[in-house]
């Protein structure tokens, strides 16, 4: 068996459960892993540690995924009540529709994840099926069904990624950088996908504030994630 599931991910949390590395028992599933964190370690060890292992195992879930996950079910169920006409109501005088807003959320997410992460398939998670002409007409079912298609990567990508993960270097997408050139601006440095993870989920609280206050104004019920 391969030493490095339980050596990498569980004996920095209990270093002094394991002789030297090439007498440790050894597995690469996660469930024998711990098992075998149990047998070895004293059981006040383990109540004081075993929480550090697992949290050094899957941070995302643990940190970001319930409340994101929240937050995501209060949109959708409030954006599947909305019908075309309440989705064309500007946020703001002279501002953008409440339609733009929700596709402007959707979009960010496609460009952190795909763009710069590659995270999901271009055609079968990011694509709404809108051919691009002509003005666009929002409705619930689809951005609802974007919300959908989108979050169903990103949870994913929060169940499959580790700590060792987040300190991933991403260089952005030439198509940005020539955007960037092309308005007169700096280019955009790397960003570690700790960065990114957290910008796409602090866009969504502020947008999220920004479509219940427009709702409000218009009389419409806005939403909370409790």
């Amino acid at each position: 068996m391969t030493p490095l599931f339980l050596m990498n991910e569980y004996s920095h949390c209990f270093p002094f459960c394991f002789p030297a590395k090439e007498e440790v028992f050894v597995s690469e599933n996660r469930t024998d892993a711990l098992r075998f964190v149990r047998r070895a370690c004293p059981i006040s060890t383990r109540k004081e540690h075993i929480f550090m292992a697992e949290q050094q195992v899957s941070p995302l879930i643990t940190f970001y995924k319930q409340g994101w996950d929240n937050h995501q079910q209060a949109v959708v169920r409030t954006v599947a009540s909305l019908s075309p006409e309440q989705l064309a109501l500007p946020i703001a005088p002279h501002q953008r529709s409440i339609g733009d807003l929700l596709d402007h959320m959707i979009g960010a997410r496609c460009n952190w994840f795909y763009f710069w992460m590659g995270e999901g398939d271009p055609d079968l998670d990011w694509d709404d099926g809108q051919d691009g002409d002509g003005p666009i007409v929002y409705t619930a079912t689809s951005l609802v069904a974007m919300f959908e298609k989108s979050w169903r990567v990103i949870s994913s990508a929060l169940d499959r990624w580790t700590s060792a993960d987040l300190d991933q270097l991403f260089p952005a997408p030439e198509s940005h950088q020539a955007w960037l050139r092309s308005k007169g601006l700096e280019e955009e440095s790397a960003h570690t996908r700790q960065w990114i993870i957290w910008h796409v989920l602090e866009h969504e609280i502020h947008h999220g504030g920004e479509l219940s206050l427009a709702l409000g104004v218009h009389g419409l019920e806005g939403f909370y994630t409790w």
